[in-house]
């Protein structure tokens, strides 16, 4: 696991390092009071894991809340069984609990920026 952290962090240094996060949206994810979990499931061979995993870490260590977990998943290439159980057909895709509760997911890309979709599902306020 240790390995996989720095493999993590020096990937997130290079690929997301230049991400700057919106700022409004980063302060409503440090808000959340609530403890959740972000489940991150991705693949280190996809383009879009590629770009937005490391833009999730820019953004998580911008937030600094201490009541949000994330676990990482790494998957391979076509179907296997936890894809298949916990219904993923894109990567990445970063399920939010509350609890044992899914309160949203993000599928592949954001629909505007990762920090923003985030803070609506961790907030519960769309727009």
């Amino acid at each position: 696991m240790k390995k996989l952290a720095l493999t993590l962090f020096l990937f997130t240094l290079l690929m997301g390092g230049t991400y700057s996060p919106k700022k409004d949206a980063v302060e409503r994810i440090a808000s959340v009071k609530e403890k959740v979990k972000i489940l991150v499931v991705f693949g280190y061979w996809c383009p879009d894991s590629q770009r937005n995993v490391p833009r999730f870490f820019t953004v998580m260590w911008a937030a600094k809340n201490p009541n949000i977990s994330y676990e990482l998943v790494p998957v391979a290439r076509g179907k296997n069984p936890l894809r298949e159980k916990l219904n993923i057909e894109r990567i990445p895709t970063f399920i939010i609990y509350r609890g044992e509760r899914e309160i949203g997911r993000l599928v592949e890309n954001p629909r505007k920026t990762l920090e923003e979709d985030l803070a609506e599902i961790l907030t519960g306020s769309g727009s």
